[in-house]
Formats: C-alpha cells, structure tokens, sequence
C-alpha cells in the first residue's frame, strides 16, 4: 500500500486542510500511511512527534527519508493529488478532525471553554506585499461590528485576536466597541497563543482565509461561524458534519471590494489608499444577513 507525503506549505490553516484531504484520500485509496514531516502543526502543542494513528488506521508518521511507494502531492486543490481523482467522504469528517486535534496533542487539559465573542481580522502579510494576493479581501470594520451586535449578550464579551495592526480593522473595530461602550480585550500574542484563544471560543467572527475555518473544525468548542460573503470551499457542506452553524454576512449593495479585486500592497498605490479608506468607513446599514 502507498505512503503519502504532503509537500510543504507554510501557513497553519493550509497545513490542517491538507493534513484533512491526505486522510480522506488514505481513506479513499487505502494507503498505509502518511509522511506529515513537511508540515508544522506538529511542534506547537507537543514535543518530538513520532506517531499517531487514526480511527480508520492510517498512520501519521513523520519520516522525511521513507522513498519507496510514495505519493506526494500539497492535497490542497483538487487538482493537487497527484493526477488522482479525488472523492471524499465528508460524513467522516468529524472523526478525521478529532484525529487531527488529538494527533497535534490538543486536548481539553489545554483548552477550555469561552462564552466570548472572539473577532479574528487577518492582517499580516496580505497588507505588506510588495503585490497585493488578488483573492484574498479582507471584511470591513461594520461587518465585524454587525456580527457583534447581533451575538453580544449579558453572558459574553469580545475578544479581538490579531498578528499585528496592519490591518486598519483593528483600530478601526476598537474605536467603534468604545464609541458603543461594548467591553473588549485585544490579543495579539505568539501564534500557539492565539490559537489556543480561538480554540476555546463558542462563537468566532472570521476574515478571508483558511485559518479560523480550520481552527473552528478542530475545535470541539466552537458552536457558531461568521464569515463575511460565501466561500468556495466553507459554505458548500463542509461543516454540515462538525456540528458548527456558518452565517453569512454581505454587503447588501454588492459595492463593497470586490472577491477578486484586492488591491492593497507595499507601498501603496492610489487604489490600495482607496480600500484602506472602504474598509473603515463602508456603512454598517449595508452589512445583512444572508
């Protein structure tokens, strides 16, 4: 039986992602094992990986030298499996998850559970390239804003979790929480940290990108996901077997940046300025629920 190997990507929620394709692809060929030393998810909760097996017996392993009867591929795309087809089995999804969580040495001694509303805003590298990820538009202050308003209640407070302040969201959603006297906290710490913040969350507010919906799957914790405007890949039936509800938030005029249209870079151009401005100031009134 083959062996897989998952070539090496740098960023978490891509690495869980793969890591999720490659055991249903096991599954779904059979293969005996899968080689998980090209990916980094398993230094942060735990020491000196060796082994793991899952509930369908596959083997996690983690041994860059194995050569015979090797399948490596990024088993991110569907054409990313190495010219096979690729045909998962999604009801299984909840087992493969927990499969991951265990594997990674993320246990409930470690996480706890929060009632807190935690607003995830991505920053980081998608404002300081030198040319702007096309595809990757980040959600305005007024969706945030709009998701808390509808969730806040007595029994819960916002937490604010960011790489750092690039993204003009972070001011700019601290500012309108204190316009609105709504308590909040900041958390800006090491990425295990943070992690383990968003983790232990009940309900989670994401920007674009792969890290808070495969956060949100290996949790066990989080009930509830907002995402801003549909997503190819996390408003299908993705979550449909984790028992996590996804609501959608949009810009009702269909005038906010488009999916496909970010522009921001470093240094700045005229359209870059542009966005910056629309991600402060797009009107709360236009942000609804699907």
């Amino acid at each position: 039986m083959p062996i897989l190997r998952i070539q090496r990507t740098c960023r978490f929620g891509n690495n869980v992602y793969q890591l999720y394709n490659a055991i249903l692809f096991a599954n779904q060929i059979k293969a005996a094992a899968i080689d998980v030393s090209g990916l980094s998810l398993f230094n942060m909760f735990r020491k000196d990986f060796v082994s793991y097996v899952c509930f369908n017996r596959v083997k996690l392993i983690n041994d860059p030298k194995i050569k015979d009867d090797i399948i490596t591929a990024k088993f991110f795309h569907p054409h990313d499996f190495a010219g096979y087809e690729f045909k998962p089995d999604r009801t299984i999804s909840k087992l493969v998850f927990e499969d991951i969580r265990q594997a990674m040495g993320i246990s409930s001694k470690i996480i706890g559970r929060s009632e807190d509303i935690v607003c995830h805003i991505r920053s980081g590298d998608i404002f300081l390239r030198d040319r702007p990820k096309h595809n990757y538009t980040q959600p305005p202050v007024s969706f945030y804003l709009k998701a808390v308003e509808d969730n806040l209640n007595r029994h819960n407070k916002v937490k604010i979790v960011f790489e750092n302040k690039a993204n003009p969201c972070v001011n700019g959603l601290c500012q309108e929480l204190e316009k609105r006297k709504i308590g909040f906290i900041c958390q800006s710490g090491t990425l295990t940290e943070d992690i383990l913040s968003i983790l232990e969350a009940k309900t989670v507010v994401s920007g674009k990108g792969t890290f808070i919906p495969m956060i949100a799957s290996i949790s066990g914790k989080t009930e509830k996901l907002i995402v801003f405007r549909k997503d190819v890949i996390f408003n299908s039936n993705f979550f449909d077997y984790l028992n996590v509800k996804v609501e959608t938030y949009i810009d009702n005029g269909n005038d906010y940046i488009p999916d496909r249209g970010w522009k921001i870079c470093r240094p700045p151009t005229k359209e870059a300025l542009e966005q910056l401005d629309m991600i402060i100031s797009y009107p709360l009134e236009n942000i609804v629920k699907l």
